[in-house]
């Protein structure tokens, strides 16, 4: 996962951009899911998890607000979308709850979550022509 983080810096084609984001994202939520999973529960009653998450939350949004920045400086996002909003939607998408909800409510695979993120990030921030995409 470290591994991947000087690959986003350094990436120039924003749909690979995008999809490294989210495959990071996949994996660091599929490969820590169960921890994820007790952290969320008991995060009401103890304040010390409560800010761990909290952390985690903060650092994936600075992740979130970066990539876009990457976006906006390659001239790469929709022109009626502002970054903040790019931003949220990334970060929404890509959250700890959204891999909980689809694989476990939804029972989508890891795979899915990850194919149908990435398409819909690319449908959502990215200018130019729409793709056909699975």
């Amino acid at each position: 996962v470290r591994e991947m983080v000087p690959v986003i810096l350094a990436e120039t084609d924003p749909r690979r951009l995008v999809g490294h984001r989210v495959r990071l994202t996949r994996l660091l939520n599929e490969r820590f899911d169960d921890l994820l999973r007790v952290l969320r529960a008991a995060a009401p009653l103890e304040p010390d998890i409560a800010a761990a998450l909290g952390e985690g939350h903060r650092r994936h949004r600075a992740g979130d607000e970066r990539v876009v920045s990457q976006l906006a400086a390659l001239g790469a996002l929709r022109p009626d979308l502002p970054p903040d909003v790019a931003a949220a939607f990334m970060g929404v998408l890509t959250s700890g709850e959204a891999y909980d909800a689809l694989t476990r409510a939804y029972g989508w695979s890891w795979d899915e979550v990850e194919g149908r993120t990435t398409a819909a990030l690319h449908h959502l921030l990215l200018a130019g022509p729409r793709p056909r995409e699975a």
